[in-house]
């Protein structure tokens, strides 16, 4: 029966079985995103501060969830994980010695004439 309904487009052919997620696919995949650019960074995010990210995104936006206090539990983080395997729970790691000198305040009051000269010369 429920391949029937499937062919014939009654139930979407890439529906899950069980309940919905607490937080939508689509906005949890740009919390997904959001740790990712974290990790880029070198700022890896703890068990906690992915529970603290998830509760800051909820409030903001507004969002209905069965969370107590809009803040999720350790099921939604391990489901979480699950959903999104490329997230692990990191460190702060160090800046590569590179990184660190670009992020001198020299260097960066140095970057943006650069910028807006490169912006005038192309327009």
């Amino acid at each position: 029966m429920c391949l029937l309904r499937r062919v014939s487009g009654e139930i979407p052919v890439n529906a899950h079985i069980g309940r919905q997620t607490a937080i939508a696919s689509l906005h949890e995949a740009k919390l997904a995103d959001c740790i990712k650019v974290m990790a880029d960074w070198g700022y890896g995010v703890t068990s906690e501060e992915v529970k603290d990210i998830a509760q800051q995104f909820v409030v903001k936006n507004g969002l209905e969830v069965p969370f107590k206090e809009g803040r999720p539990g350790y099921d939604w983080l391990m489901n979480f994980r699950k959903r999104h395997p490329e997230i692990v729970p990191g460190k702060t790691e160090q800046l590569s010695v590179c990184r660190a000198r670009a992020e001198d305040p020299e260097v960066v009051e140095h970057f943006y004439p650069l910028l807006q000269t490169c912006h005038n010369v192309l327009i």
